[in-house]
């Protein structure tokens, strides 16, 4: 019997009686469900509601209900106890679940069976120092975002891939892309799609105040740092659009592989360029 974990959405009321219906089913799959506490309360289903602790010791699967934010959550979350996760997207775009409200039932019954691929994605770890004490540590699947925020002037950030000194940026900020999170913020601010097997990071400048800095693709196998300059007051880092936080001047940075890996289920066996052509009209 598999012991089944949901991490839902459940900000968008419309959504809850699609999510009600594929936990019902999911059920009926002999399987036992497990919910974050706070979202089983939200359901009316407090029986079946856990710490996360608790799912990352009995959970073999984590099916994410929801967007792409969804499954970014379960992993941010889940990534370090190796479970695997099966998004289905209830949203609209959605470059991560391949599976959609109207295929979620088929795609559970080849879950359950077997009959699915598993994509393996690269999660970066970032640590960061202030001063030379280590302030916090965490993981990212699409992307680190270190900006401005609301101030209107631009920072200064340097780069560096291991201890070599690669640029000083000022610009309203910068993005560290996984090749998972080329086709997020990355993407829209001028930087490349990358193939998520490509075992890449790519440094995309927001806005850089010097025209020739360009985004920049690094091997992952070495690690990058950011300092924040001491001529900027302030900035902020997000990782994943979840994860904030305020930087000082002289905080850094230091993004690498994590040994983990995202295994996302593809029950469908649709390939990244199908996903391209469709959620991008590439070739229409």
């Amino acid at each position: 019997m598999k012991i089944t974990a949901f991490v839902i959405n459940t900000r968008k009321e419309k959504n809850i009686p699609d999510i009600l219906e594929i936990i019902k089913y999911t059920q009926k799959k002999d399987a036992i469900v497990m919910l974050l506490k706070k979202e089983a309360e939200t359901l009316s289903l407090p029986h079946i509601g856990y710490a996360p602790a608790e799912i990352r010791k009995k959970a073999s699967i984590i099916i994410s209900l929801g967007g792409d934010g969804t499954l970014l959550r379960a992993v941010r979350h889940f990534i370090e106890s190796g479970q695997l996760f099966f998004p289905i997207n209830l949203g609209s775009l959605g470059f991560l679940s391949v599976t959609g409200k109207n295929d979620a039932f088929g795609g559970l019954d080849r879950l359950f069976m077997g009959d699915f691929k598993v994509d393996e994605r690269m999660v970066s770890r970032a640590r960061l120092y202030r001063g030379k004490k280590l302030a916090d540590t965490f993981n990212f699947l699409n992307d680190l975002v270190i900006s401005k925020g609301s101030y209107s002037r631009i920072i200064s950030l340097e780069l560096f891939q291991g201890k070599i000194p690669v640029s000083v940026y000022n610009a309203d900020g910068l993005i560290i892309s996984t090749p998972t999170g080329s086709t997020a913020y990355s993407l829209s601010a001028g930087g490349p799609v990358m193939h998520p097997r490509a075992d890449v990071l790519c440094v995309t400048p927001i806005s850089a105040h010097t025209l020739t800095l360009r985004p920049l693709v690094l091997p992952a196998s070495e690690k990058i740092s950011v300092l924040v300059s001491g001529r900027t007051e302030k900035a902020f880092l997000s990782a994943d659009g979840q994860y904030h936080i305020e930087l000082l001047p002289g905080d850094i940075v230091h993004i690498e592989r994590s040994p983990k890996k995202a295994k996302i289920v593809n029950p469908a066996g649709i390939n990244y360029f199908d996903i391209m052509r469709y959620k991008l009209n590439w070739g229409k």
